[in-house]
């Protein structure tokens, strides 16, 4: 699983300090890279609806949480991640990692990976908008 892969990573280098798996899938999406035009990902409702938080995971808190992932795109599935935690956990600011994200089109091949930054990621009517 890359993103336990890369939390594990992140914590032996010093950034981080635990891993809890909050969030389950408990129903499938199509899965965003493989659709034929961008209004065939996943919208964030999709997304909201077949994930689930487990609180047996984490009581209540107000620490701090990341939500890690391999790979953004356009960040819908972020802002379903951090809607449904920030449910739970109103307390605890919410912030997303990942350690690629996605440019160009669909089946544009990723020649080089652009440099690390630093943005925002927004909704936009069914999914959502990632500044850079």
């Amino acid at each position: 699983m890359p993103a336990r892969r890369i939390s594990e990573e992140l914590i032996r280098v010093g950034i981080g300090s635990d891993i809890k798996m909050l969030l389950n899938r408990i129903r499938a999406v199509p899965k965003a890279a493989f659709a034929k035009t961008a209004d065939d990902r996943p919208t964030i409702q999709q997304h909201i609806d077949s994930m689930e938080v487990d609180v047996s995971q984490l009581k209540k808190t107000t620490r701090p949480l990341v939500v890690i992932d391999d790979v953004v795109t356009r960040g819908t599935s972020f802002i379903a991640a951090v809607a449904l935690l920030g449910r739970e956990y109103p307390g605890a600011v919410i912030s997303a990692f990942a350690m690629v994200r996605a440019v160009g089109g669909q089946g544009t091949e990723i020649e080089v990976i652009p440099s690390s930054c630093r943005g925002t990621i927004r909704p936009d009517g069914n999914w959502g908008r990632r500044q850079p």
